[in-house]
């Protein structure tokens, strides 16, 4: 008999008011594009949720220091933090600009839904990548 085993539950079922979608870049047909400027809708991006059920409760990524990256990442004074997601919760990865180095420079070109395997231990509020830190970038649709 298999034993079955329960995969950690989305941090954004947490909270009931909370979800995540995702945001492609798209360019309008013309007619579109025009009809988006008169009702001044954004017309840069294509928003859309979805739902994945599955039997199979494998983790995001047979790394266990796997991250999916659930937004872009944001250049503030003297860091960059990137909103991701994992087992271990929705906490932001941070980068000082003065730990900057060939190891961990992925993690400043990371794109939604992405995933990066980054070698530190999450601490209470967030990922504190260091100079030394490994920094993987994958997309999740391709094999290792």
């Amino acid at each position: 008999m298999r034993r079955r085993t329960r995969a950690a539950p989305c941090p954004a079922l947490a909270d009931p008011t909370d979800w995540c979608h995702e945001d492609r870049p798209v360019t309008l047909p013309p007619r579109t594009a025009e009809l988006s400027r008169l009702t001044h809708l954004r017309d840069g991006g294509l928003k859309f949720s979805y739902l994945v059920l599955r039997r199979d409760p494998r983790p995001l990524a047979d790394e266990p220091l796997a991250w999916r990256v659930v937004g872009p990442p944001r250049a503030l004074k003297g860091k960059v933090e990137v909103p991701a997601c994992s087992d271990a919760g929705r906490i932001p990865l941070r980068l000082l600009r003065r730990h900057r180095s060939d190891a961990n420079r992925e993690l400043e070109r990371a794109d939604r839904g992405e995933l990066l395997i980054v070698d530190a231990a999450p601490g209470d509020q967030r990922v504190e990548v260091e100079l030394a830190t490994a920094v993987v970038r994958r997309d999740p649709a391709k094999p290792a």
